[in-house]
């Protein structure tokens, strides 16, 4: 199924790319809008988020079989949401659709002109040291939580972007940790129509990060334990760990991942992924904060 976070009511519109490819769409109105109760909380909205994760995965969703594979598509603010889930539940998110998506709300234009009118030259320094809103209930900020991930990525924006910079898109694209990853610059197209110009090749990226996603199984998802095996000194078989990220390797390299070690000596390695055994899949969440 789809999770979808959007701040526009479009998505009806794009339904049937997902439905097309067989994929169940469940759109949640952010707290304080629509049917959703309580008052609107940027620091809440990962949290939020993840509740709507967990009831989808434990079939608490009507009409949605528990345990079934995950993408999350995020556009605007619902980026924040999309990427932290692809991040909180490696395990079941298999994709991860970043949608002229922000990265950091300190970067916004209208926040920094805000902040700027109110705390005048240093506001910029300022905004710097404070604790990024979407990282409360995980510990690492936005960009730090795609390094973590492995599954196929798409992110979406428009170069002529007012509202969330085109090199937020760009930086989140840069950052993430996913092998497979799309940037689809859209020339000529602001924050609210992307759709509009490059509709076409919207759907054409949406329906073929679909099926990547379809088809991507991460064994050794980010946070889980594991164990390495085979290695060709004997000393360092047994030894036990947190999987951080896949780690960069060349092309046509075998497979790695950054692992932080339980033993000092073995501290944090990049190991080939066929030397590791997961001894649980369960996401580590502390382990996170620790992603450069």
């Amino acid at each position: 199924c789809g999770l979808v976070g959007r701040t526009t009511g479009d998505a009806d519109d794009l339904a049937r790319v997902f439905l097309d490819a067989g994929v169940a769409l469940i759109g949640v109105d952010y707290r304080g809008y629509g049917w959703s109760t309580g008052s609107p909380a940027v620091g809440a909205l990962c949290k939020d988020a993840e509740a709507v994760l967990d009831a989808v995965v434990a079939g608490r969703v009507p009409g949605v079989a528990a345990g079934c594979a995950v993408v999350c598509w995020g556009r605007s603010i619902g980026a924040l949401s999309a990427v932290h889930l692809a991040a909180y539940r490696p395990g079941v998110v298999r994709g991860v659709f970043v949608d002229s998506g922000l990265m950091s709300l300190a970067a916004l234009p209208v926040v920094r002109q805000a902040a700027s009118g109110m705390l005048g030259p240093s506001a910029g320094d300022l905004l710097s040291k404070l604790p990024d809103p979407a990282s409360a209930s995980f510990g690492a900020t936005t960009l730090h939580k795609a390094q973590t991930l492995a599954c196929p990525a798409l992110v979406v924006h428009g170069d002529r972007d007012d509202i969330v910079p085109h090199a937020q898109g760009r930086v989140c694209h840069e950052q993430l940790g996913s092998a497979d990853k799309v940037f689809l610059s859209c020339p000529g197209a602001d924050h609210n129509n992307v759709l509009l110009r490059h509709g076409a090749a919207w759907r054409d990226a949406a329906a073929a990060w679909l099926k990547k996603a379809a088809a991507f199984d991460d064994a050794h998802p980010a946070r889980a334990r594991v164990e390495t095996f085979g290695l060709s000194s004997e000393r360092f078989n047994g030894q036990r760990g947190v999987v951080v990220a896949r780690a960069k390797t060349d092309a046509g390299a075998p497979p790695r991942a950054k692992v932080n070690f339980e033993s000092a000596e073995m501290g944090t390695k990049a190991i080939k992924l066929e030397n590791l055994k997961v001894v649980d899949r369960e996401p580590f969440l502390a382990g996170a904060a620790g992603a450069e």
